[in-house]
Parts: C-alpha cells; sequence; structure tokens
C-alpha cells in the first residue's frame, strides 16, 4: 500500500554423532593432540573428553586425531553458512540509531536478533499479523529472549495517525496493549465516517479522558517526530507499504506465517 503524504496536526484528529574408533594408529601416524577446549562441535567434544580416560595410547591418539578433523570441519561449515547469510539491507546501526521519539520495544535488549516491523494500524495484513503469527512470534522468540521487537508506526492515513499518537500518549507500559487493541478491534472503527467518536470510546475505555484524548492529538511535536520516522523508513529504508519487517537489517516484505521469520534468521545463524 503506497504511503499518504505526511499528515499535519489537524488532520490526525480522526550435534554430531560419535563415530566408532578406528584400528589402532602407530606413533608415527599420530596427529597432533586436540584438546575438548578447542572442540566446538559437541559430539567432538564428548569424543575428546571420553578418549582422555582411554586404556591405551591407540585409542587416545585416534580420538584426538578424529577431534581436531571435526573441528575444522565445523569451522569450515560455519564459516560458509556465514558466507551464505544474506546481507542487511540495511546496516542494524543505521536502522537502529536514535530516531525523534523513543522506540517502542520488546524483548531483550541483548537479544540476538533485532527485528523491525512498519505498520498501519487501519492495514488489514497488519492486524492479521498481530491476530495470527505476533503470538507465537512472542512466545516462542520474544519472551524467551531471542529477540528484540521493534514497532514503528508508518501511518496511511489521518485515522491512522490519530490511533499511532493516542498509543504513545498511551505511555510505554500499555503501548503494545492499546496497539494490540485496535488491531483486534479494527473493524469497529477503521472507517473514515464516523470513526472519531467511537476511536474516543475505545481510547476512554484504556484510560484517556476527553481532555487527554484532545490533548493527546494535538501534541505537534509528536506527529512532527511520527511524521520523521516514517519519512526516513521511506527515503533511507525503502519502506513503501505496510507491514514491512527488517530482521537484523534483512528485509522481508511478507510475513504469512511465523515460518517467514523463521527462515531468516536461521539463514543468519539464529535458527
Amino acid at each position: 500500500t503506497a504511503a499518504a503524504p505526511a499528515a499535519t496536526a489537524t488532520a490526525a484528529a480522526p550435534a554430531a554423532t560419535a563415530t566408532a574408533a578406528a584400528p589402532a594408529a602407530t606413533a608415527t601416524a599420530a596427529a597432533p593432540a586436540a584438546t575438548a577446549t578447542v572442540v566446538a562441535d559437541t559430539g567432538a567434544a564428548a569424543l575428546a573428553a571420553g578418549s582422555s580416560s582411554a586404556i591405551t595410547t591407540a585409542v587416545t591418539t585416534t580420538a584426538a586425531t578424529t577431534a581436531a578433523a571435526t573441528t575444522t570441519t565445523a569451522a569450515t561449515t560455519g564459516a560458509t553458512a556465514k558466507a551464505d547469510a544474506p546481507k542487511p539491507d540495511v546496516a542494524i546501526a543505521t536502522l537502529m540509531a536514535p530516531s525523534a521519539l523513543p522506540e517502542n520495544v520488546l524483548g531483550d535488549a541483548n537479544a540476538p536478533v533485532t527485528i523491525v516491523e512498519y505498520a498501519s494500524t487501519t492495514c488489514s495484513h497488519c492486524r492479521d499479523f498481530h491476530k495470527q503469527v505476533f503470538p507465537e512470534l512472542k512466545a516462542k522468540y520474544i519472551d524467551t529472549g531471542k529477540v528484540r521487537f521493534v514497532f514503528r508506526s508508518f501511518m496511511l492515513n489521518d485515522l491512522d495517525t490519530a490511533v499511532s499518537m493516542l498509543a504513545h500518549c498511551a505511555g510505554p507500559m500499555r503501548y503494545f496493549a492499546f496497539i494490540g487493541a485496535m488491531f483486534e478491534r479494527q473493524e469497529q472503527w477503521a472507517i473514515q465516517e464516523g470513526a472519531l467518536p467511537k476511536l474516543q470510546t475505545m481510547a476512554k475505555e484504556a484510560g484517556f479522558t476527553d481532555a487527554s484524548f484532545t490533548s493527546c492529538l494535538k501534541d505537534q511535536k509528536m506527529l512532527d517526530g511520527m511524521n520523521e520516522i516514517r519519512d526516513r523508513a521511506s527515503k533511507d529504508f525503502g519502506v513503501t507499504g505496510t507491514p514491512s519487517f527488517f530482521v537484523n537489517g534483512v528485509r522481508v516484505k511478507e510475513v504469512e506465517n511465523i515460518k517467514d521469520l523463521e527462515a531468516v534468521m536461521k539463514s543468519l545463524g539464529h535458527g
């Protein structure tokens, strides 16, 4: 969906297995002993650790040689996987550079994977993602410290802008609950005619008063910040529609189920 022009404040109102020991090798054929501390592969490490208590020198030599070979293979495989990993469309440092407004984040700040979503609250595909895919993503990856999830508004119309502003005004502790409720009940308010009164009623359920509702939608500084974030996504990151995802900087245009995100994470070595 193409992005609409920036909204104004007034318009915003609406393991490998161990191999069997080979025949005893002679001292002249023995390879330099590899210790368990340098063995990366779990199966090879177990084999090397077991060989340290072996009775015969021949078994010790064979196990150490196997461990060393396994270490080399594992290192080569890892290097190949890293070389085959998709290159980021946007450097993660650039993607996560400070913006005009505080980020809306879920998950461990030190998680190995950062997923950034640009979404519109009036977008039906965004709604489907948050109702059908996000709960599994949260339970399986965000709540377990594997993923840090960042939600950024990419407003497509005035009503969308109003909802995004209200979500920010709800505060960081209630932001995702508010956004989730808006997606869950999107069909009840995401219409242009008579939308504002319905939106105001829902905002009151979230703790807003008439005064705080009106005050929030008149916050020009917030609106300017949100437009800046959207415009940067469009101009610098190539975002043209919603939802758009970045997994450690790799752009994912379509996410129909959790497997679409898992495939990218796996390709980056975080499967």
